[in-house]
């Protein structure tokens, strides 16, 4: 009878042992931070970059290089340096009012623009774990036509508009040139 008392209690030692292992190897009962899913599926950077299919595989190349990330968060809008300098909170928001109803429209659509970028900028960060974010510029950009200087200009204030948002995360500043093939660092 103790032969069958040894099996058991090998059995159940067995059982435990597997369970440990299990728990181990899958991590039950560890809490994860917010961010873990990003360590398991690879890691991430941002782009608050044009929608103009010219510079978006520039761009994601440029950022998986420059911050060595498997994966480019891509959040497009038309012209999203002019978008983010544009927030009445920066300065540059437009002086001229044709229509007060007309203003009240496009400040609370450009209001609703910035809050959607600034989410989708949240989800990457606190999800994906991205630590650097570019706000993007390009030449020939149909939904910002300013020169070169007037969108580095729109692109250092869009960066207060992006700072403001208060994630800690690392901004930075691109030009794509004319040739869609080559990316300024922006100061």
């Amino acid at each position: 009878m103790s032969e069958f008392f040894r099996k058991k209690e090998t059995i159940k030692a067995s059982f435990a042992f597997c369970f440990l292992v299990f728990v181990v190897w899958f991590g039950l009962g560890k809490s994860k931070p917010i961010s873990a899913s990003h360590q398991r599926h690879g890691s991430f950077c941002c782009a608050v970059n044009c929608m103009d299919g010219r510079v978006q595989d520039v761009v994601k190349d440029y950022m998986r290089k420059y911050c060595d990330v498997d994966y480019v968060d891509m959040i497009t809008e038309a012209g999203p340096n002019k978008v983010l300098a544009d927030n009445p909170k920066s300065g540059l928001a437009k002086e001229i009012i044709i229509d007060i109803k007309e203003r009240i429209l496009t400040d609370n659509a450009d209001k609703s623009i910035i809050e959607n970028i600034k989410k989708r900028v949240e989800i990457s960060a606190r999800h994906h774990g991205s630590k650097v974010v570019a706000v993007v510029g390009h030449f020939g950009c149909a939904g910002n036509p300013a020169s070169k200087n007037e969108q580095i200009q729109h692109l250092k204030k869009a960066k207060e508009t992006v700072e403001s948002f208060g994630f800690d995360i690392r901004i930075i500043l691109l030009w794509v040139e004319k040739d869609f093939k080559t990316i300024e660092l922006v100061n």
